[in-house]
């Protein structure tokens, strides 16, 4: 009975992700026929057409803009609550797909494929039993990535070849010197290359960490965390269970974050410790909200304080993009040339053109297009 489940379960996740491909990806009118995703994207576009027409002082494209992409973590959230159960299995399943549409948003994502590789075979075998359903989750999504690379170009590796060629790419922020012919994997000369995100040079084997614990974006999260660990780690505030989840946690996305910085020799920016970032705060919260109840205050509050400040302060600085259109009709004009492509984005720009002509209508009273006639 499991493996007829199974196999109906893996069969029902590719109708799913076929769906979802279809009605969101493929940029030409699909087939009508019975889809899942078809009745959910239809009725939130008119809800968004809706909200969007009563209330006309605001940017017709920016508000309808939001459109695809809400609509794709709708889908996802849907199948996820579809795939809900009281069993570990389903949970881990779900585990799997997350890992792989992860690894699929960013290759370097492999690293917590490793990790979660050494945790399995670590876990008591009755754990094993169930975690191991993880493995077709992920199988699934790469599977279909893959025959649709290996069908549109007869490479199914192709992301990952253009992944691994990434650091040939010219950047400001790699020092000229490095030689981007060679692998930047367990490569010194591209750990050290990198420029350091919080403009702290000490030591190449150090400086990635440094400007890590230093950068205004992630450093005091990252110490705030260190600070609770220090202050109540050893106190016995928590019980020995959650204890041990939130270091492991925490022990887990510091060893992923060292994969990324000293083998696979990335970019050590903020943006790429995000799960580190996550962990730290999950950690700090647990010792935070254990200090909290046992009475242990000024430094859980000072701490909280510093890290929402700073949160505050960092948005606030972020650059806004309400300007890039001002700023890019500007640099053209500067230019005093026409605005030049290559061939290829002349035919797929071509090709787009030609398939809207088919597949949006106008909305009443206003030649903009809305809706496609297929979702």
């Amino acid at each position: 009975m499991e493996g007829l489940t199974f196999v109906l379960g893996a069969l029902l996740l590719t109708l799913v992700f076929w769906d979802l491909f279809q009605t969101v990806v493929v940029p030409r009118p699909t087939p009508g026929w019975f889809r899942i995703g078809r009745y959910l994207v239809r009725g939130s576009w008119r809800l968004l057409r809706a909200i969007r027409d009563g209330r006309p002082g605001r940017s017709y494209d920016r508000v309808l803009g939001l459109f695809a992409p809400a609509a794709t973590v709708a889908l996802l959230a849907a199948w996820l609550a579809a795939t809900e159960r009281p069993t570990g299995r389903h949970l881990a399943f779900a585990a799997g797909v997350a890992l792989s549409l992860a690894v699929q948003t960013r290759e370097t994502s492999l690293v917590y494929v490793a990790l979660f590789g050494l945790w399995f075979l670590l876990s008591p075998a009755g754990a094993r039993r169930i975690t191991w359903w993880a493995a077709p989750g992920f199988a699934v999504p790469m599977a279909v990535q893959m025959l649709i690379h290996g069908l549109a170009t007869g490479d199914p590796l192709l992301r990952f070849q253009l992944a691994l060629d990434h650091g040939r790419i010219p950047s400001t922020e790699l020092d000229a010197h490095v030689d981007t012919s060679r692998s930047p994997l367990l490569n010194p000369d591209f750990i050290a290359g990198w420029k350091p995100a919080a403009g702290i040079d000490l030591h190449w084997s150090v400086n990635p960490l440094i400007n890590l614990l230093a950068h205004p974006a992630i450093g005091i999260t990252l110490l705030g965390a260190l600070f609770m660990l220090a202050a109540y780690g050893a106190r016995g505030l928590l019980d020995p269970t959650a204890r041990r989840r939130a270091m492991r946690l925490l022990g887990a996305a510091a060893l992923a974050s060292l994969l990324l910085i000293y083998v696979l020799a990335i970019d050590p920016k903020p943006r790429m410790f995000m799960p580190l970032a996550a962990a730290a705060s999950m950690t700090a919260a647990a010792f935070g909200v254990a200090a909290w109840q046992a009475g242990q205050r000024p430094l859980a509050a000072i701490i909280a304080l510093a890290v929402t400040a700073n949160a505050i302060l960092v948005l606030g600085a972020q650059p806004s993009m309400t300007g890039v259109e001002a700023a890019a009709g500007r640099w053209i004009a500067e230019a005093n040339a026409p605005p030049s492509s290559d061939e290829t984005t002349r035919s797929r720009t071509s090709e787009a053109r030609a398939r809207s002509r088919d597949t949006v209508e106008p909305a009443p009273g206003t030649s903009r297009p809305t809706a496609p006639r297929s979702a």
